[in-house]
């Protein structure tokens, strides 16, 4: 796998990451402030986003098996 693929795959896991690690202090000081329903809405976009990549993931797999990791 080279290094473009992996970042694909590794990269939005890892922005999750950070927007969780700088806008989680904020929510929990403070969840009804501005900056806080900003961190819940972004975060639980991101959350869905996820969720559904994970989904057609799924039904990818499904559908074709170990022939979708071939060359």
């Amino acid at each position: 796998m080279n290094k473009k693929v992996r970042m694909r795959v590794v990269g939005p896991f890892l922005l999750f990451l950070i927007v969780f690690l700088v806008g989680f202090p904020v929510w929990l000081r403070s969840p009804h402030s501005p900056g806080g329903q900003l961190f819940a809405y972004v975060f639980g976009a991101m959350l869905i986003v996820l969720s559904l990549a994970y989904a057609v993931g799924q039904i990818a797999f499904l559908v074709f098996g170990w022939r979708i990791f071939r060359d």
